[in-house]
């Protein structure tokens, strides 16, 4: 199966010709890569790879986890076309690595209150989000328990006969 690249990057890159560069700073579950497998097969490459041209290698800054599964997809049997990147400038490995950090960081959350108003309406249910996404901030038990429950109507009583409404 050829997958397909559904975004424009500055560049299109053969896998073969991308570098990792953050080592063992993050590791992905079976599960996670079942779902990032099951993305790519389903959308297609969305996001193109960040790549510092350096010394002669397009090492990667962010996609690490993208690179890793299309990787594998590939001695799957799958077949990866070159894939899109955008450059970014690092003046020294310091500054390469700072970026691979900025990457990695996570400055805002997912609620289960946005998280609601984002998919109300749009067609996605919570078991699509559970079983195709990997938001943090989001305890899905939880999450499932208030997504799936009706609001609960409140009692009021009338001040003046004290009928219940």
């Amino acid at each position: 199966m050829k997958l397909y690249v559904s975004c424009k990057g500055q560049d299109l890159i053969p896998i073969e010709h991308l570098t990792e560069y953050q080592g063992n700073l993050a590791e992905m579950s079976k599960e996670n890569y079942a779902k990032l497998k099951n993305a790519f097969i389903k959308y297609g490459i969305c996001f193109a790879l960040t790549v510092w041209k350096h010394e002669g290698k397009n090492f990667i800054i962010d996609g690490t986890g993208r690179f890793r599964t299309l990787t594998k997809m590939r001695q799957e049997g799958f077949e990866i076309p070159p894939l899109p990147i955008v450059e970014t400038e690092c003046k020294d490995e310091a500054e390469a690595k700072r970026k691979v950090l900025l990457g990695r960081s996570e400055f805002h959350k997912t609620t289960d209150d946005g998280l609601s108003e984002f998919i109300a309406g749009a067609g996605i249910g919570f078991d699509e989000v559970r079983s195709d996404f990997d938001l943090s901030g989001i305890d899905f038990d939880k999450f499932d328990v208030n997504f799936n429950t009706e609001p609960e109507i409140k009692a009021k009583t009338c001040p003046n006969c004290g009928y219940e409404l």
